[in-house]
């Protein structure tokens, strides 16, 4: 994949220069992951959402096997402006031999998963669609954007496994369960069930993929 990237979505597109490039790691074992555009400001601006222990935690995965991780929204932010860049991305790309996985995270108040309006200071009222339908759109766009390349459309149809994931994590999930509040565990219930309803809208994704999320702290086993 790292090379299809490298070379045939460059060449693709009509790319020229040899600076794009393509950051990824080994994952395995025991991983913590998170939104460093999300996680980093949060910290630096003293708002802070969770303890010591737990900072810069929105997606815990485990595996026995080794994952590639590929920082693909790193990767399609260096198109900015051109005809290779996708309007909207999700944060990461993770694959072994069998498995492909796009991940998207998200670290704030539940409530915001799902649509919403927004009161503005000089009390215009803005209708949120919610984060939910945003990382579907994000995870989607980046595939669809991905498949324009033959080569890589090809290779993506080839692994056994297909999912879009959303990583989560709500505001002091730090929390125990018993501790969420009514509204917290009404959207966890939701969630899961609108994840397990293999006829619901939120169940698939374009290029057979299917969509699923995972609350922090729950693990990810790969």
């Amino acid at each position: 994949m790292i090379t299809h990237l490298q070379n045939d979505y460059i060449h693709h597109f009509g790319l020229t220069g040899t600076n794009y490039q393509v950051l990824n790691s080994v994952l395995k074992g025991h991983c913590i992951l998170y939104d460093p555009h999300s996680c980093d400001p949060c910290l630096s601006n003293n708002g802070q959402q969770c303890d010591n222990a737990t900072s810069k935690q929105i997606f815990v995965l485990e595996t026995n096997e080794n994952v590639t991780c590929v920082n693909i929204e790193d990767f399609l932010n260096q198109f900015v402006g051109k005809k290779a860049d996708s309007k909207s991305k999700c944060d990461l790309l993770l694959y072994d031999g069998s498995k492909i996985s796009f991940v998207d995270m998200y670290c704030g108040k539940e409530k915001f998963i799902f649509p919403h309006d927004t009161t503005h200071t000089d009390g215009r009222i803005e209708h949120k669609k919610g984060k939910l339908a945003t990382v579907r759109q994000q995870i989607t766009s980046t595939i669809d954007k991905l498949c324009e390349v033959p080569s890589i459309e090809k290779l993506i149809q080839t692994f056994q496994k297909k999912e879009g994931i959303f990583g989560y994590r709500g505001k002091n999930a730090n929390k125990s369960p018993q501790q969420e509040t009514p509204e917290e565990s009404n959207i966890s219930i939701f969630i899961k069930t609108a994840e397990m309803a293999s006829n619901d809208l939120y169940s698939h994704l374009t290029h057979g993929f299917l969509f699923k999320t995972v609350k922090y702290p729950e693990v990810y086993v790969w």
